[in-house]
């Protein structure tokens, strides 16, 4: 009678040796033929190039992931190469670019500016992609409120030129943030905080930065607040003067 205990480690050293048999027999797969995202994953999990059950679902998973991600790219940079160049859109008028002028300076390329009036773009609100503005006409309701979201809005036109896309993620994070936090994409556009903190105008998001230059242009509009008008010249670069030395 053969012992139990040698019966079950016969009985172990069967089924390891069925296993390695079995993994002698998966198919294997070169790295070279993998997509990006696979290649990837293979050299974090240390893939070895044999396709069993396991790794072949978490392949295809990479893949068609891959292929959801990339068509979402496209569409996105698809979307944003034609708010940036919207065919119902019109330039600045002589008086706008006059109001623009005299915040921005020479900061901006006013020929460039395009102003598309509740285009699709701006069907929540309004929005800037590139040189264009997609204004919404629900989001003023006189001729100071108008030319403060200009003058708002320019402002990422200011960021467009003078550091590329890179403010519309930005800015979209941050909104998305806020809104996460607080129900509401408000506090995104709250520079008070950060300018009381003593953080530099330059390290502040997209919005606030938009935000505080449209406040500035308001008091100055207003003739109120002139205190706040005096920190904010100070504060914005292209706003300083000898005085702020």
């Amino acid at each position: 009678m053969i012992p139990t205990e040698t019966l079950l480690r016969s009985k172990s050293f069967g089924r390891a040796k069925r296993v390695r048999e079995l993994s002698l027999k998966e198919p294997r797969i070169p790295l070279k033929s993998l997509v990006p995202a696979q290649r990837s994953w293979a050299r974090l999990a240390h893939f070895n190039g044999r396709l069993d059950r396991g790794t072949q679902s978490m392949l295809r998973f990479i893949k068609h992931t891959g292929i959801v991600v990339g068509a979402l790219s496209v569409l996105v940079v698809f979307c944003i190469y034609i708010g940036a160049r919207y065919p119902a859109s019109r330039p600045l008028t002589e008086a706008e670019k006059e109001l623009a002028h005299s915040i921005y300076g020479d900061q901006i390329r006013l020929d460039s500016v395009r102003i598309a009036p509740d285009s699709i773009y701006s069907i929540d609100v309004s929005k800037t992609i590139g040189d264009t503005i997609h204004i919404r006409t629900a989001d003023y309701n006189s001729d100071l409120s108008y030319k403060t979201l200009l003058i708002h809005e320019l402002g990422h036109v200011w960021q467009y030129q003078n550091g590329g896309w890179g403010y519309i993620p930005k800015s979209l994070v941050v909104q998305f943030v806020a809104f996460s936090q607080t129900g509401s994409t408000s506090a995104a556009y709250n520079w008070e905080e950060d300018f009381l903190k003593g953080t530099p105008w330059e390290k502040l998001n997209p919005e606030q930065q938009a935000e505080s230059i449209a406040e500035y242009f308001y008091y100055r509009e207003i003739g109120g607040g002139q205190e706040l008008k005096r920190q904010l010249e100070c504060f914005i670069p292209f706003l300083r003067n000898n005085s702020c030395e």
